[in-house]
């Protein structure tokens, strides 16, 4: 593996040991549907072509025979796995499934393969933000496992607990799952708590931790309308906490 990678707001996009690009990994990102897949797109005619001649030009030829798979591309199962191809046929795979992709993908490799200074320091900011949300992020799960755990406890089914989730986002994030995600442009399918920014995540969890609390010392706290309230409930003091906090800030001292 390269020592350093491509990133696209936040998505690492894997890379082999001859630097080919993850196929995958780019459409995942982009959100595209199932009929854009790697697979689908190298079964194209055009893009079959496209490989030979990338293959017989001379300039990339000797480079693409010694890789591991001596091809433009090639598909690798199990963990880790997926299609990989040479950066060429990448940013076409990019360009195939958005303008907006393929511009942020070439202008982010260019970046990186040029060693632009203040590039590199961006990434290693990044990766040093990514340590703490990853941080966070481990302890949320915890929270998040205690929080449905008493939800089931208190007569709350799988649907029910999905419906009592909806009150932290409503009262943090401005509106149930599927319209955070709609706001936040990612796909109908994408786990919303791995996209959150550490704020947004360190207050549902510090929610979460709240209103598991609050329902475990009313024991009349049953259902998912009465578990709703106090979750939400919950939720607006989080809310208010940091909103307290930022004021404070701001004061003039």
């Amino acid at each position: 593996m390269t020592s350093q990678h491509l990133e696209l707001r936040g998505t690492r996009i894997k890379e082999d040991s001859n630097g080919y690009l993850c196929l995958n990994d780019l459409h995942q990102h982009s959100g595209a549907s199932d009929t854009r897949a790697p697979s689908k797109w190298r079964a194209l005619p055009t893009i079959k072509e496209l490989e030979r001649a990338l293959q017989d030009n001379s300039r990339f030829s000797a480079i693409i025979e010694k890789s591991s798979s001596g091809a433009a591309a090639y598909s690798k199962r199990g963990k880790g796995g997926g299609t990989f191809a040479h950066h060429i046929l990448a940013l076409a795979y990019a360009e195939y499934l958005s303008p907006e992709l393929a511009i942020e993908v070439r202008d982010t490799y260019i970046r990186l393969r040029s060693g632009d200074v203040e590039f590199l320091d961006e990434v290693r900011r990044k990766a040093d933000e990514a340590r703490k949300w990853n941080g966070a992020r481990d302890a949320s799960k915890a929270a998040r496992e205690r929080f449905t755990g008493v939800l089931a406890e208190r007569d709350c089914d799988g649907s029910d607990i999905g419906y009592v989730t909806n009150a932290i986002y409503v009262v943090l994030l401005g509106g149930k799952a599927p319209e955070v995600k709609k706001n936040m442009n990612l796909p109908a399918g994408a786990n919303l708590r791995d996209n959150l920014d550490l704020k947004s995540l360190v207050q549902t969890m510090a929610t979460e931790v709240m209103a598991s609390e609050r329902i475990e010392d009313d024991p009349e706290c049953k259902g998912r309308y009465r578990c709703y309230d106090a979750t939400a409930r919950a939720a607006s003091f989080v809310r208010d906490a940091f909103d307290r906090e930022r004021e404070d800030r701001k004061a003039p001292r």
